[in-house]
């Protein structure tokens, strides 16, 4: 019985469709199946016959809520490990949770030397800016001589004169 352009088998449908709640092990509606199966190409009414055929099987049970169905996998088909495999899951749970935290901070780390190599400059842009401040160092330089020597500055009793004019001034204003 085949479905017109690529869809799937009767029985090709059904084990898609179970193997879908199996693996999800959650409740769904029809529609919620069909829209999740759709790259399968999976049309809502194979959908209906394959969870009808299911649930004659036995191995998926229907419940009904007024118009809503919802459509579960059998709980006592799914495999429950043991009290030492949970406990050997947990344990490898712990383990690698211990080495997520542990790349996550050497990550960190190699960020931070990363950034710190991206704000460091290279030596073609330490050689340009040495060449920029020893011109800057330069044009300064020749600033400064031209103010002239330092033995060429006021002298005491001409500073002293001038200082006199100004508080005259000063006394004059106030």
């Amino acid at each position: 019985m085949s479905r017109g352009k690529g869809g799937k088998k009767g029985s090709d449908e059904e084990s898609v469709v179970e193997a879908y709640l199996e693996e999800k092990n959650r409740p769904f509606s029809v529609q919620n199946i069909v829209d999740a199966l759709q790259k399968d190409g999976v049309k809502k009414t194979a959908c209906e016959r394959a969870l009808a055929s299911l649930v004659e099987g036995g191995k998926v049970v229907c419940k009904e809520y007024g118009k809503a169905k919802l459509y579960l996998f059998r709980q006592d088909n799914i495999d429950v490990p043991d009290g030492d495999s949970l406990a050997e899951m947990d344990r490898e749970i712990a383990e690698k949770v211990g080495q997520t935290k542990e790349l996550a901070a050497r990550c960190g780390e190699e960020e931070g030397e990363v950034n710190a190599l991206k704000s460091t400059l290279s030596e073609e842009e330490a050689a340009q800016r040495r060449k920029s401040l020893a011109e800057s160092v330069e044009r300064l330089n020749t600033k400064l001589q031209a103010l002239g020597d330092i033995s060429n500055l006021v002298s005491r009793e001409e500073k002293q004169r001038e200082d006199a004019k100004y508080s005259i001034v000063m006394v004059r204003r106030a």
